[in-house]
């Protein structure tokens, strides 16, 4: 975890200025989405944690040759093994879980539903992003955008399964 954090030195402070904001955006991103203001915060606070993980100056920023370029090497899922180890392959599904699961529990709505579709096109959007932009020293690949993905559905999982057992505990 270390390595990944001097990597991109920019994210802790990137993700302390999101979650402020979230806090203070909370109420408003509750409502927004049909809910109270600690789902709003938990989701403000999720996307902070990705913006700072994936978009923030990487070392080596700045300098690089502009070109939009995306690794192609692994397009598919990666081996058990690697998704079972502490690696970037894991770090990037983990990344995606809390905000799925903080739209998993919220009320069944056509507005989760909309908040879902854009949960989903989000690791596209960041590789986009990545890509175009070099000078931020990050680097897309397309074996993210499925990481990503399985985080998604991870945490949706979660949060549903979260909903169902505390309905059975109130039941």
């Amino acid at each position: 975890m270390r390595s990944v954090l001097a990597d991109i030195p920019f994210a802790p402070l990137a993700f302390v200025a999101g979650a402020l904001l979230a806090a203070a955006l909370a109420t408003r991103i509750g409502r927004a989405v049909g809910t109270g203001r600690v789902r709003g915060f938990l989701l403000g606070a999720s996307i902070a944690l990705i913006v700072a993980l994936t978009l923030t100056p990487g070392r080596g920023a700045f300098g690089q040759p502009a070109a939009f370029t995306c690794d192609l090497s692994r397009i598919g899922p990666a081996s058990i093994g690697t998704y079972l180890s502490i690696s970037d392959v894991s770090l990037n599904v983990a990344l995606f879980v809390p905000l799925a699961a903080a739209i998993g529990v919220l009320p069944a709505s056509r507005r989760r539903t909309v908040l879902i579709v854009l949960a989903a096109c989000l690791p596209f959007a960041i590789e986009a992003i990545q890509s175009a932009l070099p000078d931020l020293g990050r680097t897309c690949q397309a074996g993210d955008l499925f990481d990503n993905l399985a985080g998604l559905v991870v945490g949706l999982g979660a949060g549903a399964a979260g909903i169902a057992v505390l309905r059975s505990i109130r039941s």
